[in-house]
């Protein structure tokens, strides 16, 4: 599956059923990733890898259709800290309006990590990015104090 079929399902308005089929696309692909990253972690020499190009899930989070960005946040936060180097570099390279997407999404990431990369997009020169940052940082779990 690749995550451009993900994006496809999400398209459409049919009752419901597009995005059910996402879901369950997401969640099978999560699936995938965390067992094939633990087979990475026991493999001997790292011999198996996977590589997902999240490419056109990163842009898709700028778009104001819901159908397109919703979908898109959803699958880059279910494959968690992974993800993480692609939204860095992302953050310093996307429009506004992705960067603002990238922002929900390191807000469902746990981990020290994602919340690093919340604290610079608190300093992006954009309101639309720094607001939901420090909104996001403010609610993160075991950030008091910090």
């Amino acid at each position: 599956m690749n995550p451009g079929s993900v994006l496809r399902h999400a398209s459409h308005t049919d009752g419901g059923r597009s995005a059910r089929r996402c879901a369950a696309h997401i969640a099978a692909l999560a699936a995938v990733i965390s067992v094939t990253l633990s087979a990475n972690a026991a493999a001997d020499q790292g011999r198996y890898t996977v590589r997902i190009d999240v490419t056109d899930s990163v842009h898709a989070l700028g778009s104001d259709d819901l159908f397109v960005s919703g979908p898109a946040a959803d699958q880059l936060a279910a494959l968690g800290p992974p993800v993480l180097p692609v939204l860095q570099r992302a953050l310093k390279a996307e429009p506004a309006a992705v960067r603002e997407g990238i922002v929900g999404v390191l807000v469902e990431i746990p981990g020290d990590d994602a919340t690093v990369l919340l604290v610079r997009a608190a300093r992006d020169p954009d309101a639309r990015v720094r607001e939901p940052a420090l909104s996001g940082l403010a609610t993160r779990p075991g950030q008091a104090g910090r």
